[in-house]
């Protein structure tokens, strides 16, 4: 709804449900009831505010077999839980040239059916869910720049941002070792938090322009805050899970119907999970894609894709390899 020109509102109600049996265990279900509201607010010709909240009202439901643990009981089990998010970005036009974009979030990760409910036994350890787990936040912070250059008809970008996930969620299985009851038990379990920092910088030309090209670069650091005693798997190792140094070139030239564009990626090696907690690494490496396209009519364009030239497989997480490709498409403009 728009208030005035220079501000409109919007608002909306939400509900869903969600139900299953995780296992051999309880039947786990919740209702979760949502309300969310966005404002954006054109303050000057030059300068825009734009602002989303929700909030998330959610209760869970545990009923059917029993326990593993005879304390635990679908009484004990049900619960209630309320969050918020919201999304904030202000875009300052500081001259014709030169625009700056800050950005500040917040998103939630609920816990699943399976970190609420689970209860079953594996080969005498026995795995529980847990209710009291709190959703898992994801804080974003972007400070952004982009500056337009005529003589080189390009933008340039340059951007730092900072990462927090809060209440890391970890199943049972990937926590710490409990005795109860005087069984082996492991709980899903909140297990800390990790911070990521980059920088992004990028130089592109006109998208419309007859030669175009890119080259970016990022930059990532990260560190975990792990506070339970939990082995060193997939979901409590973010800090080796992610290449460094990232590079992309790319060129592209079109000359009558024809359209030739070439892109190169290259990254650092880093540390992946097999199987969540077999330590693989993964090796840096570079790969080449070009792409050829015929403009048959000013609506249709035919055109081929070859991914990886220059290698026909690589490793680009623990135990997958990815396979040189061709593609073929037809694209239709209207």
């Amino acid at each position: 709804m728009s208030l005035d020109a220079s501000n409109v509102i919007r608002a909306g109600l939400e509900y869903r449900t969600n139900s299953g049996t995780p296992d051999i265990g309880p039947v786990v279900s919740y209702d979760d009831y949502a309300a969310n509201f966005m404002w954006d607010w054109q303050i000057s010709p030059s300068v825009d505010l734009t602002n989303a909240f929700r909030v998330d009202h959610l209760v869970l439901h545990i009923s059917g077999l029993p326990s593993q643990i005879p304390e635990r009981t679908p009484e004990t089990l049900q619960t209630s839980l309320s969050a918020e998010s919201f999304n904030s970005g202000l875009v300052i036009h500081v001259t014709d040239r030169d625009t700056v974009r800050i950005m500040l979030s917040r998103g939630l990760q609920l816990p699943s059916i399976l970190d609420f409910g689970l209860d079953t036994n594996l080969l005498g350890l026995t795995l529980l869910g847990s209710p009291n787990l709190a959703p898992e936040s994801v804080w974003n912070a972007e400070l952004a720049y982009d500056r337009t250059l005529p003589r080189l008809g390009a933008k340039l970008t340059e951007a730092i941002f900072l990462q927090r996930n809060t209440d890391l969620l970890a199943a049972p299985g990937n926590t710490t070792l409990e005795v109860v009851g005087g069984q082996p038990t492991e709980f899903a379990a909140n297990i800390g938090s990790s911070n990521e920092l980059g920088v992004e910088i990028g130089l592109a030309s006109a998208q419309n322009s007859r030669f175009r090209w890119n080259v970016s670069y990022r930059y990532t650091a990260i560190v975990d805050d792990i506070t339970h005693s939990v082995p060193a798997t997939a979901v409590s190792s973010y800090n080796t899970g992610t290449p460094a140094h990232v590079v992309i070139v790319g060129a592209g030239y079109t000359f009558g119907r024809w359209e030739l564009d070439m892109q190169a990626r290259g990254q650092t090696k880093y540390r992946d999970f097999a199987n969540l907690f077999v330590k693989q690494t993964v090796p840096g490496y570079v790969s080449f894609n070009a792409r050829v396209g015929f403009r048959v009519t000013d609506y249709l364009t035919l055109g081929g894709t070859a991914e990886q030239l220059n290698v026909s497989r690589y490793l680009d997480g623990a135990d997958f390899y990815v396979d040189r490709r061709f593609i073929a498409s037809a694209t239709l403009h209207y």
